[in-house]
């Protein structure tokens, strides 16, 4: 039987992607699949137009408040948007890039 590691304990074969999509594009893919503009979603959650495209391009991070408003839009977990979120600006981070570069 496998030993469990307790918290803060050493990970020996962590799982690293090279990759974490920003919820930008998951965002893009989902308002296409349902045949909606990005205006369509600025209507439907009050967010301006300015800040749901720069979501879309990646230069806006999804915050608490819009992860909701997508919910309630689209019906897609809020904690899905956040955990898309988290792991873009994990892999970022471990990237040697700044992440405050990106706005909040």
């Amino acid at each position: 039987m496998p030993q469990v590691q307790g918290i803060g304990a050493e990970v020996r074969h962590p799982y690293e992607p090279d990759y974490a999509v920003h919820p930008g594009e998951v965002l893009l893919e989902e308002l296409n699949e349902r045949g909606m503009s990005q205006m369509d979603l600025v209507r439907l959650t009050g967010y301006t137009a300015k800040h749901v495209n720069q979501v879309v391009k990646g230069k806006a991070h999804v915050g608490v408040a819009f992860a909701v408003a997508l919910e309630r839009v689209l019906g897609v977990s809020a904690l899905f948007w956040l955990r898309l979120q988290v792991a873009h600006d994990l892999h970022v981070y471990r990237a040697g890039r700044d992440v405050a570069a990106v706005p909040a």
